[in-house]
């Protein structure tokens, strides 16, 4: 059975998804710079739609 490839700006934000669970709820202005430094790192050619949404679960979860 052949597991079924994931698509790696999904499984970035499935990370982030976890650190909003984790989160004590606090607002965290420099995770979310840090976060989305990454996000522009790992994704340079990400379609402005999927990086608006990204950034948006960014900030949800680092509570800005």
């Amino acid at each position: 059975m052949k597991i079924a490839e994931v698509d790696p700006l999904e499984r970035h934000m499935s990370f982030v998804r976890s650190l909003w669970v984790q989160s004590p709820g606090q607002p965290n202005d420099a995770l979310y710079e840090q976060m989305k430094a990454n996000l522009d790192r790992a994704f340079p050619g990400l379609h402005y739609a999927d990086r608006d949404r990204a950034l948006r679960e960014i900030a949800r979860a680092c509570g800005v």
